[in-house]
Parts: structure tokens; C-alpha cells; sequence
């Protein structure tokens, strides 16, 4: 029997060489799990939406407009299911109650809702076991109610832009396992999802932009191994404001350039992985305020041209490895303003950082290595000591506790 390794739990994958006796499909099981209390038949839907007004309300759906498509609707309020061709669509309903409106393609292309306008009610999306969006996106950007989202895995298998798909879900807690192979642009995906907690291991097959993707999830307390994220050259912002964070996995970042603000006031961030920098070009701001972290990785800085506020304000760093800055791009003026500012760094750690600068050979640059609880002056190796006064002699700005 075939299967497949990344679909069954531990305990139903055999070590012994013997075969499996069944295939567990996490994705399956997932979206049977997230249905579990939603008691309309599959074949009495392609995808429906729960709302729950407060008030009377006049929704206002659109569906993409992939081609012609004639659908019914249920409102879910007595009245009469109607056949529909429109783009756009709207119902008034009455009073407030919890209503489930229902899709079902009758012919013509995938039905395909692009966007609920005055909807803030809207709770629930639930899609049908065979239903796929084909390359339509579909749009639940700024959905502050939405607590369920219950989708088959192939539900997005051949769509490629995610800008903002689920951007400020407020209330979304977690997020189905998915195939988002095809997606290219995942900018601003689940940003402002203050209450998502666990995320799935996803596969970015086709990634090269996860900008702001994850920014201000402030819930998430661990990140997963996603993978396939060797085509992402842009993480501008990505984790920005993850302040429950406490780990970070080594993903592949080995095609990123930009790391500008990636990770961003995680505050309780409490060790960093080895990740691939090698090609990576902006780490302005990438570690400002990580203020758990103590010890900082060996990484490869080899192209980096600004590392502005990189480290500011992470009061609790001491440690930092030598040779990190001998070869990079070229520097900026501005490469290290406030780079080191107010953390606590060891007599060790800044000799580590000022003889690997000064061996880089580039000049005129700003450099802050003071405040906070920072080595002074007075406590440095000779070492250290020797190469300030080289840099100061390459005309560097360097800011330092006496």
C-alpha cells in the first residue's frame, strides 16, 4: 500500500519496513475535525457563509469574475433560493439572527466569492469537500467575526495571489491545512490576526513574496517548519510584531534579500536558528527589540549593505560571534546607526564586532555600540581598543559607554 510520509502521525508510520495499514491524511482529518459541527451535507453546497447580524443588515457579495456562471443562493432566512448570473449580488435581511447562505454552481465556471461588503458579521466560511476556487482569490480581508474557516485541502490548489487574503481576522484562532503550492504573493496574507495561535506547516512551492505575511499575529507562540521557501526573496516585515513568539524554526531563507523588520519587536523570542542569509541585502531593523534573545547565531552577512537598528534595544543580548562582518556588500553611511544601541553586549562581543568591521575595511560609517548595559570602554581587550582607533582612523562615527 502507498503512502505518504508527510500525511500519517508517528504512531501510524511504520519504522519496522512493514507497509502502513491505512493512510491517515492530516489534511482530511483536519477539515473533518473543523466541520465537525456543521451539519449540512456536502452535496447541499459548493460554499456557504454563517453570519451573524446584530441588526438588519443589506450583505453585499461579489464573485470573481473568472467567466460566466449561473449559481443558486439560499439566504438562509425562508426565503426563496434563487438563480443568480450576477457579479454582484445583495439581500436585506430583517432582523438580527444567525443565518447560513449557501452557494451551489448549477453551470459554467467555479463560483468564486471575491468579497462580502458589509459583512462584519460574517463567523463561519465552510467549502464543500470537492469545492476548488480554481485561480479565483478569494477575499476575507478585514473580517474582525471570523472564527471558523473550515476549506479542503485543494480548496486554493491552483491560486497565486494571496495579497491580504485573510488580512485583520481578528478573531481567527487557526487556519486549515492547505495546499498554497501555486501561490506566489502571500503579502499581507494573515496579517493583523491577533488571535491565530497555531498555524499549519504549509508547503510555498512557488513563494516569492512573503512581506508583512504574519506581521502583528500576536497569539502565535511557535512558528512551523513551512517549506519550500527557497524562491522567497522578499520577508520584509514577516514576523514583525509576533510578541508571543518564543522560537523561530530554520526555514529556508536562502533566496531572501530583503530582512528589513522581519523580526521585529518579538519580544519574547528567546534563541534564533542558523538560517541562510548568504544573499540577503536590508537587515535594518531585522532584530530591533528582541529582548529575550541573549545569544545571536553565526550567519552570512556576505551582501549586506544596511543594518540599521538590527539589534537595537535588545537589552538582553551579550553574546555575538566573531567574524561576522569581514566581507559584505557595500556599506551604506548609515549601515550600523543604532546598530547595537542599548544592548548588553560583553567586553568580548564588541571586540568581536569591532575587529571583524575593521577588517571589512569600509569607511565612513556610523556606528552605535553604547547604551543599555553594553561593555564600557574600560573593560575592553587591547584588541578592541586597536581596532576603534583603526575605524575612527577610516573616518567611522563610533558611539560607545566610556
Amino acid at each position: 500500500m502507498y503512502y505518504n510520509r508527510n500525511l500519517i502521525t508517528a504512531e501510524q508510520h511504520p519504522t519496522d519496513g512493514s507497509e502502513a495499514s491505512g493512510v491517515f491524511d492530516l489534511a482530511t482529518q483536519a477539515y473533518s475535525q473543523s466541520k465537525k459541527d456543521w451539519p449540512i451535507p456536502d452535496d447541499d453546497f459548493d460554499i456557504a457563509f454563517r453570519i451573524e447580524p446584530g441588526n438588519p443588515v443589506t450583505v453585499r457579495i461579489s464573485r470573481n469574475g473568472l467567466g460566466a456562471v449561473t449559481y443558486t443562493v439560499d439566504w438562509g432566512d425562508g426565503t426563496a433560493i434563487s438563480t443568480e448570473t450576477d457579479v454582484t449580488i445583495t439581500h436585506d435581511y430583517s432582523s438580527a439572527g444567525v443565518y447560513i447562505i449557501k452557494f451551489k454552481q448549477v453551470s459554467g465556471a467555479a463560483y468564486v466569492p471575491s468579497d462580502l461588503q458589509y459583512a462584519f458579521e460574517l463567523t463561519g466560511v465552510y467549502a464543500n469537500s470537492n469545492y476548488n476556487t480554481s485561480t479565483g482569490k478569494i477575499q476575507f480581508q478585514f473580517k474582525i467575526a471570523l472564527k471558523f474557516f473550515a476549506v479542503p485541502f485543494g480548496v486554493f490548489a491552483n491560486v497565486t495571489d494571496f495579497n491580504s487574503n485573510f488580512r485583520s481576522c481578528t478573531s481567527l484562532k487557526e487556519f486549515p491545512l492547505v495546499d498554497v503550492s501555486s501561490g506566489t504573493n502571500f503579502s499581507f496574507a494573515w496579517q493583523g490576526c491577533h488571535s491565530l495561535r497555531s498555524f499549519p506547516a504549509l508547503s510555498f512551492n512557488s513563494a516569492t513574496n512573503l512581506s508583512y505575511a504574519w506581521e502583528k499575529c500576536y497569539s502565535l507562540q511557535a512558528f512551523p517548519l513551512i517549506t519550500n521557501t527557497s524562491s522567497v526573496t522578499n520577508f520584509r516585515y514577516a514576523w514583525r510584531e509576533c510578541n508571543s513568539l518564543v522560537s523561530f524554526p530554520l526555514i529556508d531563507t536562502s533566496g531572501g534579500t530583503n530582512f528589513e523588520q522581519t523580526w521585529t519587536n518579538c519580544r519574547k523570542l528567546t534563541s534564533f536558528p542558523s538560517i541562510n542569509t548568504g544573499n540577503g541585502t536590508n537587515f535594518g531593523f531585522s532584530w530591533q527589540t528582541c529582548q529575550k534573545l541573549t545569544t545571536f547565531p553565526s550567519l552570512d552577512f556576505g551582501s549586506g549593505t544596511t543594518f540599521r537598528n538590527a539589534w537595537h534595544n535588545c537589552s538582553a543580548l551579550a553574546n555575538f560571534p566573531a567574524d561576522m562582518f569581514d566581507s559584505t556588500g557595500t556599506l551604506a553611511s548609515n549601515a550600523f546607526f543604532r546598530g547595537f544601541e542599548n544592548c548588553s553586549l560583553t567586553a568580548q562581543s564588541i571586540e568581536n564586532i569591532l575587529t571583524s568591521l575593521d577588517t571589512n575595511g569600509a569607511t565612513g560609517i556610523q556606528l552605535h555600540i553604547g547604551g543599555g548595559s553594553n561593555a564600557s570602554y574600560s573593560t575592553w581587550s587591547q584588541a578592541a581598543k586597536d581596532a576603534l582607533t583603526s575605524l575612527q582612523g577610516k573616518s567611522w562615527s563610533v558611539t560607545y559607554n566610556s
